[in-house]
C-alpha cells in the first residue's frame, strides 16, 4: 500500500512535508505582520495622529455628551 505524501508551500517559497511545521512558520509571518502594525501605531502616536482615550471618554463622545 502506497503512503500519500503532501508537499506544503507557502507564499514565500518555503516547502516542508510537515503540517506542523508550515503552520509555525505561517505563524512567524502573522507574528512579523504584528510587530510592523505596532511600529506603525507607534510611530502615529509619537506624529500625534493617535491619542490614548478612556474608555469613559469613548462613550461619552458616542452619546454626544463631550
Amino acid at each position: 500500500m502506497r503512503k500519500k505524501i503532501n508537499l506544503y508551500k507557502c507564499y514565500c517559497g518555503y516547502t516542508t512535508y510537515d503540517y506542523l511545521q508550515l503552520l509555525q512558520h505561517y505563524t512567524k509571518h502573522i507574528e512579523e505582520q504584528i510587530e510592523e502594525i505596532k511600529k506603525e501605531i507607534e510611530e502615529d502616536r509619537e506624529k500625534g495622529l493617535i491619542r490614548r482615550k478612556s474608555v469613559k471618554d469613548i462613550i461619552k463622545e458616542a452619546l454626544g455628551l463631550a
